[in-house]
């Protein structure tokens, strides 16, 4: 049944890609044939297909095809085609490439002496660093003695839901436990939400400065960058308590983190009034992957230390990307 419902599928891609309707299906892939060939070695199955783009119809060059277990993988050529030969005990297959969401074929009987042509239909290449995405920031605020604070964000457009009331500008007073008080009420942070473009993983000659991460290990892996970040006990609480949840449904992920001047750059600036004696914005972006990705080149990144004094800020927020490089809709918290 899945062979035939991948098979539909592509006839229903196949006719629309003259008009590239915007109903086209992207990041699926079809077997468009699966023959018996005696020309093939006993307990062989042999794959071939191409890799192209929904709606460009370019080919994908230099894209990773694998079993999942990475013994037996090969690379798309200029034009997109590759031919894998497997094992007919293997019944997976997916296609990587850094700029491009994954694609798995899961469950496939491969038979012996077979030759299956499968292509992969992938979502159009986004320039790099053009991404939409979901996110989630809060602000802290603390003192040694109460003082007043205004905050002004050249983000404020895209503001959808901020508490307290974004009423241009956020007007509160700190205190040293870090209450934050506005209107009469008591607040714990500031919270907002929101839209924005051009949010995802920054790339530098296909290496990323990040981590990717066994979700095993979520809750040490938090507990212990966070703290070179410089967050306390309660803000790492808030952001694992958070982010722990919505990262441990997938087996790993691929983690970046943006502080600072990069958080002003990605998300926008913050005026604050009077000027903290120290700050720290720090944003975090993953994507969730069924399996650990060799073919990546992460690198670990160096954690400036941020050290506390006088009227301290502290920002974080995050977003979960669909893919590494798809866009998709984006919120702010």
């Amino acid at each position: 049944m899945k062979l035939v419902f991948n098979v539909i599928l592509a006839v229903s891609l196949l006719s629309s890609f003259g008009a590239k309707a915007e109903s086209i299906l992207k990041d699926y892939y079809y077997v468009a044939s699966d023959e018996h060939k005696d020309s093939i070695k006993k307990g062989v199955c042999i794959i071939t297909g191409k890799v192209w783009e929904a709606y460009s119809e370019g080919p994908v060059a230099n894209a990773v095809i694998s079993t999942i277990d990475r013994s037996k993988r090969t690379n798309t050529d200029e034009n997109g085609v590759f031919t894998l030969t497997i094992s007919d005990k293997d019944s997976a297959v997916f296609f990587f490439h850094p700029k491009y969401k994954e694609i798995v074929c899961w469950s496939y009987d491969f038979k012996s002496q077979h030759l299956v042509t499968m292509n992969f239909i992938t979502s159009e290449k986004l320039p790099d660093g053009v991404i939409e995405v979901t996110e989630k920031p809060v602000i802290y605020l603390y003192s040694d003695e109460l003082t007043e604070v205004s905050l002004k964000a050249d983000f404020a457009a895209n503001i959808d839901f901020s508490y307290p009331v974004y009423n241009e500008g956020w007007k509160v007073v700190a205190g040293p436990g870090g209450s934050l008080q506005s209107g009469g009420k008591s607040y714990p942070y500031i919270f907002w939400d929101g839209k924005k473009e051009g949010v995802g993983f920054q790339w530098e000659k296909d290496q990323l400065k990040g981590f990717q991460i066994n979700t095993d290990s979520t809750i040490s892996f938090f507990e212990n960058t966070l703290t070179k970040f410089g967050l306390n006990d309660r803000e790492s609480t808030d952001f694992i308590t958070y982010w722990g949840p919505r990262i441990t449904q997938y087996p790993f992920a691929l983690v970046q983190f943006f502080a600072d001047e990069k958080y002003d750059q990605m998300i926008g600036g913050l005026e604050v009034d009077p000027k903290p004696e120290s700050q720290r914005r720090l944003f975090m972006v993953f994507s969730g992957q069924e399996f650990y990705n060799e073919q990546l080149e992460v690198l670990e990144p160096e954690i400036t230390a941020f050290n506390r004094r006088g009227l301290t800020l502290l920002e974080w927020g995050g977003s979960e990307l669909e893919s590494m490089t798809e866009a998709i809709s984006f919120r702010h918290k």
